[in-house]
């Protein structure tokens, strides 16, 4: 279809401005045509045929605005929104071939990066400029009064880049990406695309032809960070706390420096978030959160610290901090508060904590243990201690499940003796 390319471009006003182009149909328009450009030779010949199928996404958008200083908010809506969509369908049409192209939400590295293959157009200030007005159409999302369709595309828009492994239309600087989500807050229309988006910013900065980008992730991490404030107790979004305890999964995992170089204070609370996401009542933020840990506890073993990037606090110090916490939330869930199918999850950081902290898990589990607020009553102070020496004697192997699992048993009442 590329030798067609010039004649399926002049039809395609007249195609979307029939009586019976609908969103849809236009959205599949745009994408099949963003296609047939993908196909072409050369990144300098994308470049015209692209230009003409922004421009109508630019008329689109104007067209909004106009209505929108009418007084007419709901039309102008809809405009818009139908217009994000279909600059989406374009950015989605016009993408790599699939081995140019990484899953943002898999921890894999991608095994093809030659970005030099593509030739420099994109970076060029030719490149530059068009990148520059798919920018622009982007935050037209700041002009809506009730953008939430919108944002989902907008959102889609920066995540067709960030699938992209070499420069492209799509590909823009990280710092439009920063910018974009910056402006987040709880209150936000569709906040969880948007925290999603970041934990795919994270993993497309997180590659390894990807340069160490402390700034920016320290900037969208501060969104993230505001919003796990606002949000409070995790129980009140489910769904958008466990976006931000991926969020801080992948920061772990690439960029544990940008986790650790707020203050005290705030690292304290970024924490406590992922604690009280553990003690909660939602399976999957109970895991996520277990999964965080264990992570953390991993870094933090003294064998393999050395490995890490220089951190404003040592991982060791941020865990001595939050053993006690830590332990408490743990064992009053195998204390009888989590559910059985659960318990598997929780033995992952107790596992890591006995392996790599043998005094401080000793102590600390001890404590909680002892605990006045202690969630059972089925259990005395003599089960207890055969409950520790058994766990640390483990020094964290499997078996540990298999203990933790009886013990849990005789906390609900379910078995009368632990021996």
């Amino acid at each position: 279809l590329t030798p067609h390319l010039d004649e399926l471009l002049q039809q395609c006003p007249q195609a979307l401005s029939g009586p019976s182009a609908n969103s849809y149909q236009k959205e599949k328009i745009m994408a099949a045509l963003a296609s047939i450009i993908q196909a072409l030779p050369t990144e300098e010949a994308k470049a015209a045929p692209l230009i003409s199928l922004i421009e109508v996404i630019e008329n689109d958008l104007n067209t909004a605005i106009a209505t929108l200083n009418k007084g007419n908010v709901e039309d102008s809506e809809v405009l818009g929104t139908s217009a994000l969509q279909c600059l989406a369908s374009i950015g989605k049409g016009i993408q790599a071939l699939t081995n140019d192209v990484i899953d943002v939400d898999s921890d894999d590295e991608e095994g093809n990066d030659d970005s030099a293959a593509t030739g420099n157009f994109w970076t060029s200030q030719a490149g530059v400029e068009i990148q520059n007005r798919i920018v622009q159409c982007i935050n037209i999302v700041e002009y809506l009064h009730n953008p939430g369709d919108a944002m989902d595309a907008a959102c889609a828009i920066l995540r067709a880049g960030l699938k992209e492994t070499k420069p492209g239309p799509f590909v823009f600087p990280p710092s439009a990406t920063v910018a974009f989500i910056s402006k987040a807050q709880i209150s936000t229309p569709r906040i969880e695309a948007i925290i999603g988006t970041a934990c795919s910013f994270v993993s497309n900065c997180s590659r390894k032809s990807a340069p160490h980008m402390f700034d920016e992730i320290s900037a969208v991490y501060q969104t993230v960070a505001l919003v796990m404030q606002q949000l409070g107790d995790p129980a009140n979004d489910p769904q958008l706390a466990q976006l931000c305890i991926d969020f801080m999964q992948r920061l772990l995992v690439s960029y544990i420096d940008v986790l650790l170089s707020p203050s005290d204070d705030e690292i304290a609370a970024a924490l406590q978030f992922v604690i009280n996401c553990m003690v909660g009542n939602a399976p999957m933020l109970k895991r996520n959160a277990c999964n965080f840990f264990e992570t953390l506890l991993g870094l933090a073993n003294p064998r393999t610290a050395h490995s890490l990037p220089a951190c404003r606090v040592p991982p060791l110090s941020v865990l001595s901090a939050f053993a006690a916490p830590l332990s408490r939330a743990l064992i009053f869930n195998i204390g009888g508060l989590a559910q059985r199918s659960e318990i598997e999850s929780l033995c992952k950081p107790l596992r890591a904590l006995v392996f790599s902290q043998p005094g401080l898990a000793k102590q600390h589990l001890e404590e909680a243990l002892l605990d006045a607020n202690f969630p059972s009553i089925n259990v005395g102070e003599k089960e207890k201690r055969v409950f520790v020496a058994k766990v640390l004697g483990l020094r964290g192997g499997r078996q540990t499940v298999v203990v933790v699992k009886e013990f849990w048993a005789l906390c609900k009442g379910t078995v009368t003796s632990f021996e």
